[in-house]
């Protein structure tokens, strides 16, 4: 387990992790050309990868929240686009 500075930090990085992507989303509302969506594709990729990876190693157990999170992954993945 974590002690509480560790978590503290933990869970400001988390928050930092999710404000990336929750701006791009934002900015992608806006009529870009298709590189950024690709980027952006990336972008929410990754971070909720990273955000499925952590949340399932804090845990210790699959939890709907990992789930979720790896379903966003797949789906927003650059690789094999879902259409």
């Amino acid at each position: 387990m974590q002690t509480g500075s560790e978590s503290s930090r933990l869970s400001s990085v988390h928050a930092s992790v999710w404000l990336v992507p929750t701006v791009a989303l934002f900015v992608a509302l806006q009529p870009l050309p298709y590189g950024y969506y690709t980027f952006l594709r990336l972008v929410v990729c990754c971070a909720t990868a990273y955000l499925a990876y952590e949340t399932f190693n804090d845990v210790g157990k699959t939890t709907g929240w990992v789930v979720l999170l790896g379903g966003i992954a797949l789906l927003f993945n650059p690789l094999l686009p879902v259409h």
